[in-house]
């Protein structure tokens, strides 16, 4: 029985990482310079999606799940913890998501795998019940489950995995699967909401509201949430490991790349004050520093 493999790629361009769909609403953004270096690998059997992804740069996912799918994460292997909405995400640990609004921080060179159950699968194995967050887990069934992935994404022949009936194999994995996550689930961790956290959400929402007039500066970010913009600076170093002026321009860098592949007919410069630019040649420097090529470059190349 041959396994079916969507595709097993790398990507180097953050905006296509995942294609526009209705069951998620979401937005990433490139925190680190130069290539991305995504890589991705996916398997889809009956009920089951297994994704086992790694990046050269930190990415920061902001999502809101709107399927009725359930959706869970871990760390394979990371050189320091990821962020869920400011708290530290561990190895041993799993990201339960839910109709939550999610700010994921991945750190560069790290690898995780994300599995995705049918609700059939997810009711019938008591996932379905579980609250979304960070979930504290037994070390070694949570090996055991990685291990049990692992596997599965380098498999080219289901054989290697136990079933009890050949013509149902398919849909034995994805039970065993959901099986092996519950079963290495032991009690949501113990978190409360990051002291600094809420300052970077609402830096995100003043950035968001001003994205037409594009005046909103780091003073008035601090001032809008009132605080002072030394304990501004110490939220956004904390927690996207960047100061809030890097930050303010990495995401209008990121509205730059964006309307550059949305409006074929725009040029480079529109594209730059659309984004908030006001010194093209700086863009077109900062553009070239975090992606790689110069705007003129990217534009021949989605034009050719």
């Amino acid at each position: 029985m041959t396994l079916l493999v969507n595709w097993s790629r790398a990507i180097d361009d953050i905006e296509e990482v995942f294609s526009p769909t209705p069951d998620w609403e979401f937005e990433l953004l490139k925190l680190g310079t130069g290539p991305l270096g995504y890589k991705v690998t996916q398997v889809q059997l009956p009920g089951l999606e297994v994704l086992l992804e790694t990046s050269a740069q930190t990415i920061r996912s902001l999502q809101l799940k709107r399927h009725a799918a359930f959706n869970a994460a871990t760390l394979v292997s990371v050189r320091e913890p990821a962020r869920w909405r400011g708290s530290e995400v561990t190895e041993g640990q799993v990201l339960v998501f839910g109709s939550l609004e999610h700010d994921l921080v991945l750190p560069e060179g790290g690898v995780w795998l994300t599995l995705q159950f049918s609700m059939e699968i997810a009711a019938a194995t008591g996932l379905f019940c579980l609250p979304a967050g960070i979930w504290n887990s037994d070390l070694k069934a949570h090996r055991v489950l990685i291990d049990q992935c692992l596997r599965l994404s380098h498999a080219s022949d289901l054989s290697i995995l136990p079933a009890s009936n050949a013509d149902h194999q398919r849909q034995d994995i994805a039970f065993m699967l959901a099986s092996a996550l519950m079963e290495c689930l032991e009690a949501p961790a113990a978190i409360s909401a990051h002291p600094r956290y809420r300052l970077v959400k609402e830096a995100d929402e003043l950035l968001h509201a001003s994205a037409i007039d594009h005046r909103a500066t780091v003073e008035d970010m601090a001032q809008a949430a009132g605080v002072p913009i030394r304990s501004f600076h110490r939220a956004f170093n904390e927690i996207l490991g960047m100061g809030p002026a890097s930050y303010v321009r990495l995401a209008r860098l990121h509205s730059f790349h964006r309307f550059l592949k949305a409006n074929a007919h725009a040029s480079v410069t529109e594209a730059a004050l659309d984004a908030g630019f006001e010194h093209f040649g700086r863009a077109a420097r900062y553009y070239r520093q975090h992606f790689g090529r110069l705007p003129s470059e990217f534009r021949r190349m989605i034009d050719a």
